[in-house]
């Protein structure tokens, strides 16, 4: 239904772009979840394991540590929680609100839908508007709701990382070289599997976030709709604040992986082995892109040159 749409569309550039950015996020979301499921044994080794770390620490001061960053998880996740709401209501509340008006204000025909796609059946009959329009929202809070358990599951992990990163730098002058290298060794496995389960989600994350920021920019930059163009703010604000949550988590490892790389090299040279692990290994990556800031930038960018050109085309 969405490729006879767009094939019959595919002249008016404005009206591809407005069931594109739905369509991307929506599809993505699926594929993300579909991603974890696959990798459900893993990921649930991976929580065990952090578990075990933090029970280390239980009792101690350091474990205030791990409590900081468990707070920030928290405080980000209700952030992005928020705006994938807001989002879903942009897309469902204006047209409701238009069809309401039109059809019982105005008593003219209305069937504005949250999603622009072709139907096999015929949604002037009674009731299959009101019935598709809700199919719709449902699964548009659905999606929603799949997207924030992806990305706190991810943020989670990558905070008690690095609270654990932390702590090996901490403890460095307290601790055996044994010790040291065995806690480190558990620190590296953990990201060598994050690394295995999220490498496809990082990758399908910024190409993914790359064409619905650039789509919802044109939208905002071309369209007259003032429901739309704040559907695609929200939504392109909730896609930024995606965007920097994965690329400050990767980065943060990277950062706290190079200092603990430097208080090896000034404590003794016997750490050779946790410095080359550290600035070399501890990073989040995927085919194409690492997680980090200077990957926001890269995107960004891409954006903007996908912005000119779609508007040259329309």
């Amino acid at each position: 239904m969405l490729a006879t749409f767009i094939a019959r569309n595919y002249t008016n550039v404005l009206g591809v772009a407005e069931c594109i950015a739905p369509l991307v996020a929506c599809s993505f979301t699926l594929i993300k979840y579909l991603f974890l499921l696959i990798n459900s044994e893993e990921i649930f080794d991976m929580i065990k394991e952090i578990k075990e770390l933090n029970g280390k620490w239980k009792n101690t001061k350091l474990y205030s540590e791990i409590e900081k960053f468990n707070a920030l998880d928290r405080r980000l996740m209700k952030v992005m929680e928020g705006f994938c709401i807001a989002s879903i209501i942009s897309y469902i509340l204006p047209p409701m609100i238009n069809h309401i008006y039109i059809s019982f204000i105005l008593n003219e025909e209305n069937y504005d839908m949250p999603y622009k796609t072709d139907y096999f059946y015929d949604i002037f009959k009674y009731r299959a508007y009101e019935m598709t329009f809700f199919i719709q929202a449902c699964l548009g809070v659905y999606a929603a709701t799949l997207h924030v358990l992806v990305d706190t599951l991810f943020f989670g992990l990558c905070m008690n990382v690095c609270a654990h990163l932390k702590i090996i730098r901490q403890t460095m002058n307290e601790r055996s070289l044994k010790e040291t290298v065995s806690y480190h060794n558990r620190i590296f496995d953990l990201i060598a599997k994050m690394n295995k389960v999220f490498s496809a989600i990082l990758f399908g994350e910024y190409a993914f976030l790359s064409l619905l920021l650039g789509v919802n920019g044109f939208l905002i930059v071309m369209t007259n709709d003032i429901s739309i163009r704040t559907a695609c703010c929200i939504h392109g604000t909730t896609g930024v604040i995606e965007l920097l949550i994965y690329s400050y988590s990767g980065q943060k490892i990277i950062d706290y992986g190079q200092e603990i790389c430097d208080d090896c090299y000034e404590i003794d040279k016997n750490y050779l082995i946790v410095m080359l692990r550290t600035k070399h290994k501890l990073r989040l990556y995927s085919l194409m892109y690492d997680a980090c800031l200077p990957t926001v930038t890269l995107i960004m960018n891409r954006v903007m040159a996908m912005i000119t050109l779609l508007r040259s085309l329309a």
